[in-house]
């Protein structure tokens, strides 16, 4: 038994062979793109941990660099950084821990604009009066 290839057999291998590449090119694309976005959330998440810790552990008195709160001073480095094109091709990290730290700072200044708007939380009970007053603390 003679095993026989036509042209046009070869045509149509050669056609699955390129739609695979493809599909596997696609696949390789949509990968890249989520872990990109895996990568970003855990730098922003691993961001708001590390401030809040640093908050929370008193390791710069009141949290603050000189008058700057720390939150305040971190994005304004990290983006700073990133626009200045300090960090090369991995400028896009620095400005994903740039945004969180200004994320942080603008949640903590939220959170003591509405404790100052609408009472103080030790009063309501919706959050502990030591918390309060730190948040409190580091907003101002």
């Amino acid at each position: 038994m003679a095993l026989q290839l036509t042209m046009a057999d070869a045509h149509r291998a050669l056609v699955a062979a390129k739609s695979a590449n493809a599909r596997l090119a696609n696949l390789r694309e949509k990968g890249e793109a989520a872990a990109g976005a895996l990568v970003r959330t855990a730098e922003s998440a691993g961001t708001g941990y590390l401030l809040g810790l640093v908050n929370g552990a008193g390791v710069f008195k009141d949290s603050r660099i000189g008058p700057v709160p720390l939150e305040l001073a971190s994005a304004i480095l990290f983006t700073g950084l990133r626009v200045l094109g300090l960090g090369g091709r991995h400028g896009e990290h620095l400005g994903n821990v740039g945004d969180a730290s200004l994320a942080c700072y603008t949640h903590i200044l939220g959170i003591s604009t509405g404790l100052a708007h609408w009472g103080s939380a030790k009063s309501s009970g919706s959050m502990g009066g030591d918390l309060a007053d730190r948040l409190a603390q580091i907003a101002a």
